[in-house]
């Protein structure tokens, strides 16, 4: 685990934050992003992003020589680098996938119980999708952080087609200015939380959403199954340092 990663409140205390965990809080998924990096494309390159949590491991797809080195590890961040979310073809070396385990894990199976994904990030560009679990369309729900215009979204729609959805537009200036930042999306049985940086105050949005639970992969940099042309990629540019996901 990243050494920044405190205790909950040693986090409080220094940084200023939300606490990241408490000790009712189950941690589903640990994705710290520490993997190697070698600057010989397609040799020595990360293919696996680790769960420090032990049981969501990610596959980095093998980038190609035709579109580049879309995928960055080394240095304890991964770097997308500058691409356009909607532009042909779509690029498969693009986005990281953790395949769903099937027990409901990184889903909301039961909305009773609080779910967070915080992830720390930085960019320059005001677009793409930064995670998500499952499309609009899909059985049993989605999961989705975007960014457009610089305003991230934490947009939970529950298998009954309620959707609940923060933004930092209205609070905040513009996130993609090239500086660190922290993103808590918390999904709750009637409401949805996003902590930004050491605001401890969230921008708030009320309604329930119902469980969310589908089969799809957890993406990170943008979508699967997309074609750029009836589904866009929405590609994400820029940096992560981690993303975590917990319940309670």
């Amino acid at each position: 685990m990243k050494t920044r990663i405190l205790g909950a409140a040693v986090c409080a205390a220094v940084l200023g934050v939300a606490p990241v965990a408490s000790a009712t809080t189950k941690v589903a998924a640990d994705w710290e992003m520490n993997e190697s990096y070698s600057a010989t494309l397609m040799r020595n390159q990360a293919t696996v992003m680790h769960d420090s949590a032990g049981n969501h491991n990610g596959k980095i797809p093998r980038q190609n020589s035709s579109s580049g080195q879309q995928i960055k590890t080394g240095g304890g961040i991964y770097t997308w680098v500058n691409h356009c979310p909607a532009c042909a073809p779509a690029d498969a070396s693009r986005v990281i996938s953790v395949p769903d385990a099937g027990d409901g894990s990184l889903d909301i199976p039961d909305p009773s119980v609080p779910y967070t994904l915080q992830f720390r990030f930085r960019t320059t560009h005001g677009f793409g999708n930064y995670m998500q679990k499952g499309h609009d369309t899909t059985k049993g729900g989605q999961i989705k952080i975007q960014g457009p215009k610089g305003s991230v979204q934490c947009l939970f729609k529950g298998a009954n087609g309620v959707r609940v959805g923060t933004g930092t537009a209205s609070k905040f200036p513009p996130l993609d200015d090239g500086q660190w930042h922290t993103i808590k999306c918390v999904h709750t049985a009637t409401q949805v939380k996003e902590y930004v940086d050491n605001n401890t105050k969230p921008i708030v949005k009320n309604g329930s959403t119902g469980p969310i639970n589908n089969s799809s992969d957890m993406t990170i940099g943008g979508k699967n199954n997309c074609d750029q042309v009836k589904v866009t990629c929405d590609y994400f540019s820029g940096d992560m340092d981690y993303v975590r996901v917990s319940h309670g």
